[in-house]
């Protein structure tokens, strides 16, 4: 798992993104093991053990400091809304920063 201490760009992201920098290293972390796959705002949050309103609140932050890529949606079932989907924007805003 990334450090601010290994990463010097990871708190100054952090800050930018309104989030402390053990948040943002855990978000590259799930970013690392979805291997560019898209995921909700629900996926997001239970791979962080958040509930489902901080997932949605944490993507919105991330749209905001520009760290996730909206990647479309997806209708799990015939009932309801689609999901907005996301693909994690983390490693490369760190490789930019460096």
């Amino acid at each position: 798992m990334w450090t601010h201490r290994e990463h010097g760009g990871l708190e100054d992201l952090a800050g930018r993104a309104g989030l402390s920098p053990a948040t943002l290293s855990r978000l590259a972390a799930v970013e690392r093991g979805l291997g560019g796959r898209l995921l909700s705002p629900g996926e997001l949050a239970r791979a962080l053990g958040i509930t489902d309103p901080s997932g949605r609140r944490l993507i919105r932050k991330l749209t905001d400091a520009g760290l996730v890529i909206e990647g479309g949606s997806t209708q799990v079932t015939r009932k309801g809304r689609p999901a907005r989907l996301y693909r994690l924007a983390i490693t490369s805003a760190l490789e930019a920063a460096e």
